[in-house]
């Protein structure tokens, strides 16, 4: 279930609202809940509607607050693993920025509609060049959902 993927040491959180910690304005659960069609993984339902968390915009969803695991790769970024839902047919595309200060490195590899189907389940590895908050823009059939969230360093194990 999304609850496994999503549930781990360090606490990423998505949009809106402030208060949040150093000024960061992590996105909130907010939006249309998704359909189940786009709530499976090569038709095989994988999370459901009620489930709390739910942040999209009628074509593309995630679920928040995104908690994870990031792992400093060799070449010093730090990853994590995020799921996305797609109610339409397509691909996900992801870019991102910090929020403030100076620019820094991303990328994004994002599981393709050939692997995981014409909608539905899309995971993605998001690798971020410093810690911070982070804008993610999520594309999927022209409509973008935007995400903001805190990177923090994973803590030592």
């Amino acid at each position: 279930m999304v609850t496994g993927v999503l549930a781990t040491a360090v606490l990423l959180a998505g949009c809106g609202g402030s208060g949040s910690p150093g000024g960061c304005p992590v996105t909130k659960p907010g939006g249309p809940r998704p359909p189940a069609a786009a709530l499976t993984n090569l038709g095989t339902p994988i999370a459901k509607r009620s489930d709390p968390g739910w942040y999209g915009n009628g074509a593309l969803w995630t679920n928040l607050p995104w908690s994870t695991q990031f792992i400093r790769t060799t070449s010093g970024l730090l990853s994590t693993k995020i799921p996305w839902f797609r109610a339409r047919t397509g691909a996900v595309t992801v870019d991102a920025r910090p929020l403030h200060g100076a620019p820094a490195r991303f990328t994004a590899g994002v599981g393709s509609p050939a692997s995981y189907g014409p909608t539905g389940f899309s995971p993605s590895i998001l690798s971020f060049g410093r810690t911070g908050c982070w804008v993610v823009h999520a594309r999927l059939a022209g409509k973008a959902l935007e995400v903001v969230f805190q990177v923090y360093p994973a803590a030592p194990g």
